[in-house]
């Protein structure tokens, strides 16, 4: 038995969309015995930068962190627009992307296909992945509204 994968958010209100987004997916898809048994078996950082927000996953034994920026030495990096990405998790062809000069890899290419295969969402999930976006676009807008109330009041962090 796989035992239960965690996917830990670093520093949620200063992460972007992508990484929300991404987040969601994995944490859909991890339920999933065969993806837990994936992911533990990717280990280390892989860098994704998704339309200039880039992101970080550092698979653990138990866990994937989802942190903003860059990793000192990532065993694969992901560069492709967002719209892009998306359509990878909803099924629409990855191959076709990459030929085409959308979808950029480069690192282990081992990493890279486990990595493919915790980012699809299946038939039945593509509808959740959609709204999961959607509510990830809701909640980065209510963070960054915040944000925004804070300093008009005058605060600042630290202060």
């Amino acid at each position: 038995m796989v035992p239960p994968y965690r996917v830990t958010l670093v520093e949620p209100e200063r992460l972007s969309l992508a990484a929300h987004m991404v987040a969601g997916l994995l944490r859909r898809n991890l339920v999933d015995a065969r993806c837990a048994a994936r992911a533990a078996r990717v280990r280390g950082a892989v860098v994704v930068d998704a339309g200039g927000m880039k992101l970080c996953l550092e698979f653990g034994a138990s866990e994937v962190r989802v942190r903003g920026g860059e990793a000192d030495h990532p065993r694969a990096r992901i560069a492709a627009p967002l719209d892009a990405l998306l359509g990878v998790a909803l099924g629409r062809g990855v191959v076709g992307a990459f030929l085409r000069g959308r979808v950029k890899a480069r690192g282990n290419p081992l990493v890279l296909w486990r990595l493919l295969g915790l980012m699809k969402a299946g038939e039945e999930a593509r509808e959740e992945v959609r709204e999961e976006v959607r509510e990830g676009v809701r909640e980065v807008r209510e963070v960054r509204e915040g944000r925004g109330e804070r300093e008009e009041r005058g605060e600042r962090r630290g202060r």
